[in-house]
């Protein structure tokens, strides 16, 4: 991790880690010494004056021993390419046990059509919440996740296990997407609310909402007072107030461009 990358990691998830004090763990000793450093050239200098409003502390941790770094640099996207030479593949040749005759050995590569052969117990979790839950995706269903991994690879009991991460998602399970118009008004995301939300979790305690006029207005604010629900409602100055609510929409932005 160098310096340009924390920053961009900082930038990226500020509204999670502000104001808790944080530990940060980098196979790149030199950013031990940042806060340290004499002379700064100007892109430094604005580095450093970002950084010093996170109370963090940097522990370096050797490249080998930084499982979790090493895992998320395999990304599916990079592994689908199938190069021979590309680093974090070589192992696999030695995972199977057996190669069946229906298969074709590609530079010691078991494929099958055009389809890398993961064997069971290797990296197979990993690439199914990378297809499910990756940068470049957007928490889709488990058919839609079987689809996306299905052009690349392929291992037995491949939909069954899609299924069972895909089912054990916290995050879809948070997200909850109804069809509505932007005519209907606070009646009408009430009745919404009561078929989709109410029904299935019962009454909230409390409710985030921006303030949109609908959910300002008197039929809004008497519903759920009269429920004892209390209505929170974000300001500019504090807009991480309803950051998870824009995280998805984020992502809906991203799906439909």
């Amino acid at each position: 991790m160098t310096e340009g990358t924390l920053v961009k990691a900082l930038q990226t998830w500020q509204r999670y880690l502000l104001p808790k004090e944080f530990v940060i763990h980098s196979d790149h000793e030199a950013l031990k010494h940042l806060r340290r450093q004499g002379k700064l050239n100007k892109s430094h200098a604005k580095w450093v004056e970002f950084l010093e409003q996170f109370p963090y502390v940097i522990r370096h941790k050797q490249g080998k021993l930084n499982v979790m770094v090493v895992a998320l640099s395999r990304r599916h996207a990079l592994i689908a390419m199938l190069e021979t030479k590309m680093l974090g593949l070589n192992f696999i040749k030695e995972l199977y046990e057996n190669k069946d005759l229906d298969f074709a050995i590609h530079d010691g590569f078991l494929i099958k059509g055009e389809r890398l052969c993961v064997p069971i117990g290797s990296i197979w979790q990993l690439l199914v919440k990378e297809a499910h839950e990756g940068g470049l995706v957007g928490h889709f269903g488990d058919l839609k996740t079987l689809e996306i991994l299905n052009e690349h690879f392929y291992w037995p009991y491949m939909r069954k296990d899609v299924h069972n991460i895909c089912e054990r998602c916290l995050i879809c399970k948070l997200a909850y997407l109804i069809s509505c118009h932007k005519s209907d008004d606070a009646s009408h995301v009430a009745n919404f609310f009561f078929k989709n939300m109410v029904r299935l979790h019962g009454l909230p305690r409390t409710i985030v909402l921006d303030r949109d006029t609908k959910f300002l207005g008197h039929f809004w604010r008497s519903l759920w007072s009269r429920f004892g629900t209390k209505l929170l409602f974000s300001t500019n100055s504090h807009p991480q107030m309803d950051g998870q609510i824009e995280v998805v929409n984020r992502t809906l932005g991203k799906l439909l461009r």
